[in-house]
């Protein structure tokens, strides 16, 4: 997972990360945003995490508003 993504805004369909075959590194599925928002957690890495771990966290914009 890109790490760096933390706190940034995404668009539908971006890539988050990338899934690689642990010994030959080849790439098996990019990890695309479901829809748009603020990636909240990116973290999943090496060593290969176990199945059904979150690889990221992606939620909603809020619009910003003012208070008087």
């Amino acid at each position: 997972m890109d790490k760096r993504l933390r706190g940034q805004q995404v668009a539908a369909g971006d890539v988050l990360g990338i899934v690689r075959h642990p010994f030959s590194g080849e790439t098996l599925e990019e990890i695309r945003a479901p829809r748009a928002g603020v990636v909240v957690h990116a973290g999943a890495s090496w060593p290969v995490p176990l199945e059904d771990t979150i690889l990221a966290i992606v939620g909603d914009l809020i619009e910003e508003i003012a208070i008087d």
